[in-house]
């Protein structure tokens, strides 16, 4: 387990689940923790903020990920060319 938690810096501090960011460190995070196998990740995010996996790619509103798969054989190619980060992403992405 992982809990993640820090002290407030003023006495009147009021609590959220919630902030402003783009989601940079927190995608990039999830992906980490998901690649080792070891935790299970619930991701929480605002639209059109960063995924993981998807992160890497311009801001969408239509998770293309979901469309693509990797053929195991050459005598069935994806119907787009994928390069190499596109490959990699999906491949990561699709177990979880």
């Amino acid at each position: 387990r992982l809990i993640i938690d820090s002290p407030h810096l003023t006495s009147n501090s009021v609590r959220f689940l919630d902030n402003f960011s783009a989601g940079t460190r927190g995608s990039a995070s999830a992906e980490a923790f998901l690649r080792t196998n070891q935790y299970a990740v619930i991701f929480l995010h605002r639209s059109h903020s960063l995924e993981p996996f998807s992160r890497h790619y311009p801001h969408s509103t239509n998770p293309f990920l979901d469309l693509l798969a990797i053929q195991p054989s050459p005598k069935h190619p994806a119907p787009i060319p994928l390069g190499q980060p596109i490959s990699r992403s999906s491949r990561s992405y699709r177990p979880i």
